[in-house]
C-alpha cells in the first residue's frame, strides 16, 4: 500500500470517483453545447440563405428545425455511446480485460464478434 503518489492508499477510490463524476459533468456540458450550436448553426445558415435568397423567414424556421434535430441527434449517439460502454465496464467488471489475454492460447477471442477487436 503506497500513500504518497496518490495511486493506491485510503482515497484512491474517493478520487477516482471524484474523476469519474466530474467527466460525467463535463460530458454533459459538451452535449448541451453541442445541441445548442446546432440550433445556432441552423439558425445563422436559415438567415443567410434567407437573406441571399429573399425567402424570410421560412429558411430561418428551416434551419432552426434542421437544428435541433441534428443537435439531438448528435446527443442520441452520444447517449449510447455511454450506454455501450458502461455495458461493456459491467460485462468485463471483475475479470480480465480482453486485450491482455492476447497471445494467450486458452481458445477464447472476440475477434469477429463486432467486440474490442473490430
Amino acid at each position: 500500500m503506497t500513500h504518497g503518489n496518490g495511486q493506491d492508499g485510503p482515497g484512491a477510490e474517493d478520487r477516482d470517483h471524484r474523476i469519474e463524476r466530474q467527466r460525467r459533468i463535463m460530458s454533459d456540458w459538451s452535449n448541451s453545447g453541442d445541441v445548442l450550436a446546432s440550433i445556432l448553426a441552423g439558425l445563422g445558415l436559415g438567415l443567410v440563405a434567407d437573406w441571399a435568397l429573399g425567402t424570410a423567414p421560412w429558411l430561418v424556421v428551416i434551419g432552426v428545425v434542421a437544428g435541433f434535430a441534428v443537435g439531438f441527434w448528435r446527443m442520441y449517439v452520444r447517449s449510447q455511446e455511454i450506454v455501450d460502454e458502461a455495458q461493456r465496464r459491467q460485462r468485463y467488471d471483475g475479470g480480465e480485460h480482453p486485450d491482455a489475454r492476447r497471445g494467450k492460447d486458452d481458445g477464447w477471442s472476440v475477434t469477429g464478434l463486432g467486440g474490442w477487436d473490430d
